[in-house]
């Protein structure tokens, strides 16, 4: 039996632990797509459109917290894919982007679909897009790029890659040659923990009382468990920029709350307070959204230490002794291992601490916005209130770009770590529609709900066919408000501007029934509490289309 390089690539993706490949099927992919199929260790699973393929190998990265591989024709499926190749890049999700290509040497003579410099450019967009990106134009130098894309996807590297590979490739016989690194791309480099500088972190948290840990860029269970210790034994409240929600129970008693963009009443109020000594910045890159309407320009700079995995990474702070490069599990671990004697003045001052927490404490966690006024209709922060509590404490939530991803930011209260899911960096419409897929295939024992709206159903509702083909019991919650909502609130309500963000209206139950999935409408929160009971017990995938308010009542 011929054993190809098509055969090879799936060898090599079942020896790294994956179990699925998201795919659309083509012909410049026939032979990929076909030893996939043949495989008893992958599951193919087909989705309606390259970009909903691939970003549910972006869902499926983050809640694996393993690779995610997705496989497309090249021309106008790469294209397709580049928008979530980007959020990959931008959101650090580890997720394999394969596309076959026309034969090396049709390249440049008018053959269709040409993802050449004569055609669509695949690998020169992708070159931009990502971290590591390559195109395979000799079956024998197959191996060597394979292994380089595998190794750039590792998920403690968290980055996306990109392999073109061309149909003779593709149906080559497996036969490597040594490999020929000095050509190669180059591949990401993780820094190490002897970046380091400790005495500089000691001297400042042991000069310093009131000290708090603001949160960013954490992706995996470890991370989560390193920072809850440490934030548990030093006594040191820790708030959460918008991008890293989930990393740490919300119930829990040292965490305030997200920051920033979408940011709850308490975590906000706490890092506006004067009493602030000291703030540790771990993984925060003071992007607009992770630090919205804050700037380090708000304190004296020597009360900030950063700490980041970038090198690259362009920051506000002047003082670069404060700045500080670092893995982050190695630099957590490390942190929490330091002896008494190197913290003694952080221990000392940990009773004064515990005190002043209890005054971040008094400060509710989000004002009551109330829902009066809304008889035919719910208003997002009780929608999402009443679905954090009759769901299961274990429930995954994806969420889309608009109205509601802002107000799931403070409503929702994460019950465990890593249970937020959300397309922060570039909120493509439609995304948690087909992320839901991918996170639900990496946890299938757990409740996953999606809640979208009616303008991203609109781009990325028909992925919801794919819940319905593989079974999966996916809660999708169709937040309908007839419009582009979070556009519509920026104009005047009678201005011209604002009635084109209005959208025509469209069954959203119906037309996922026509897909298989089953559901009902709801206009009120007594209707919402028996939809949720009618889609628990199906464990099937299941629609609430709920009807919810043009204008919302919003905090802040």
């Amino acid at each position: 039996m011929i054993y190809t390089n098509s055969d090879y690539l799936v060898d090599q993706l079942t020896q790294n632990q994956t179990q699925f490949v998201f795919t659309i099927p083509g012909k410049l992919i026939d032979p990929l797509f076909e030893s996939v199929v043949n495989s008893s260790q992958i599951q193919p699973i087909i989705a309606n459109h390259e970009l909903g393929a691939g970003f549910m190998a972006d869902g499926y990265a983050r809640a694996a917290q393993n690779r995610g591989v997705c496989l497309c024709i090249g021309a106008p499926g790469a294209s397709n894919l580049l928008t979530a190749a980007i959020t990959a890049r931008l959101d650090r999700s580890s997720v394999l982007f394969i596309v076959g290509s026309i034969s090396v040497a049709q390249e440049g003579f008018g053959a269709f679909q040409d993802g050449g410099m004569q055609g669509t450019r695949d690998y020169e967009l992708f070159q931009r897009a990502v971290d590591y990106a390559a195109k395979v134009t000799q079956p024998e130098r197959f191996d060597e790029y394979l292994k380089q894309a595998l190794t750039a996807t590792a998920f403690e590297l968290r980055c996306p890659a990109f392999l073109s590979i061309p149909l003779d490739v593709q149906q080559a016989v497996y036969s490597p040659k040594k490999p020929m690194a000095e050509s190669n791309p180059a591949l990401p480099i993780l820094p190490k923990p002897s970046d380091i500088n400790w005495t500089n972190l000691c001297q400042f948290l042991n000069h310093n009382q009131n000290i708090l840990l603001l949160v960013g860029q954490l992706a995996s269970t470890q991370e989560a468990q390193w920072l809850l210790a440490l934030a548990e034994k030093f006594c040191l409240p820790v708030a959460i920029v918008a991008s890293a929600k989930g990393i740490m129970p919300e119930h829990h008693p040292l965490c305030l709350g997200t920051f920033g963009f979408s940011g709850n009443q308490r975590a906000t109020h706490a890092l506006a307070r004067d009493d602030i000594d000291a703030i540790v910045l771990i993984g925060v890159n003071l992007s607009e959204p992770d630090c919205l309407g804050w700037t380090p320009q708000n304190y004296l700079e020597e009360r900030l230490f950063l700490i980041n995995q970038n090198p690259l990474q362009r920051f506000t702070l002047s003082c670069e002794r404060q700045l500080l490069i670092s893995n982050y599990s190695a630099f957590l671990q490390n942190f929490f291992e330091l002896d008494h004697q190197q913290l003694a003045g952080l221990w000392h001052s940990k009773p004064l601490r515990q005190q002043w927490l209890q005054s971040l404490q008094a400060v509710a966690w989000n004002p009551n916005l109330g829902s009066e006024g809304f008889d035919l209709a719910i208003p997002l922060e009780p929608l999402l209130n009443t679905l954090n509590q009759q769901l299961p404490d274990d429930t995954l939530l994806c969420v889309d770009a608009g109205v509601a991803r802002r107000v799931a930011g403070y409503a929702w209260r994460c019950k465990i770590p890593f249970s937020f899911f959300s397309a922060h960096s570039t909120a493509p419409m439609g995304w948690a529609i087909a992320a839901g897929v991918g996170v639900q295939l990496a946890h299938p024992e757990k409740t996953v709900l999606v809640v979208t709206g009616d303008g991203s159903m609109r781009m990325h509702g028909f992925e919801i066919a794919t819940a319905a083909r593989y079974q999966l019991p996916i809660i999708y919650v169709v937040c309908n408000n007839q419009a582009y909502g979070s556009v519509y609130a920026r104009y005047a309500p009678q201005s011209a501007a604002s009635q084109h963000t209005k959208l025509p209206p469209i069954n959203w139950v119906q037309l996922a029934q026509s897909l298989g999935v089953a559901g009902t409408k709801v206009s009120t929160l007594p209707a919402l509490k028996l939809a949720i009971e009618q889609a628990l017990s199906r464990r099937q995938p299941f629609v609430i289309e709920a009807i919810t308010p043009i204008i919302q009542p919003l905090y802040p």
